[in-house]
């Protein structure tokens, strides 16, 4: 997955939108702050994902030969 754009308002909900392309971020960005004049939006870029991978593995101990 490459990155991707999310808008932050440190008084709304959290983020649920993934813009992306920063282009289309500033564009949403500009159309909330239109609908709420003095409200901040942040405009945020994801740079790294962090997971954790299921080490459980399952591997047969009998190979049966037909």
């Amino acid at each position: 997955m490459d990155t991707f754009w999310l808008i932050w308002n440190p008084r709304g909900r959290a983020p649920t939108v993934q813009h992306d392309t920063y282009d289309a971020a500033v564009r949403e960005a500009k159309r909330l702050a239109q609908i709420a004049p003095g409200s901040k939006f942040y405009i945020l870029q994801a740079k790294d994902v962090v997971q954790t991978i299921d080490p459980v593995e399952i591997k047969p101990l009998l190979e049966i030969p037909f």
